[in-house]
C-alpha cells in the first residue's frame, strides 16, 4: 500500500509518492489512470480547484479500499 500526493504544481511524470512539487502529480485524472493508485492506496490532494469532466470505470472485486482525501487545511503538503 503507497500514498500519493496531487496538488496544482505538481507534474504527471512524477512518482507521486511525495508532497512537494518535485514528487507529486499535478491532476486527478493521473491519480485515477491505469498508472496510478491501487486498491488499498491512499491519495492526499492538496488544496485548489480541480476541475475536469472524468469518466471512471471500475472493474472487478475489491476486498481493500482505497482512499483518496482532500486537505483543505495543507497539513500534509510542504
Amino acid at each position: 500500500m503507497a500514498t500519493y500526493y496531487v496538488r496544482q504544481d505538481g507534474n504527471d511524470a512524477n512518482t507521486g509518492l511525495g508532497s512537494s512539487p518535485a514528487l507529486a502529480w499535478q491532476t486527478l485524472d493521473k491519480a485515477l489512470s491505469a498508472t496510478g493508485i491501487r486498491s488499498g492506496d491512499t491519495v492526499w490532494i492538496a488544496p485548489g480547484d480541480y476541475r475536469r469532466a472524468t469518466t471512471l470505470t471500475v472493474n472487478g472485486t475489491y476486498t481493500i479500499e482505497t482512499f483518496i482525501k482532500g486537505n483543505p487545511s495543507a497539513s500534509m503538503f510542504p
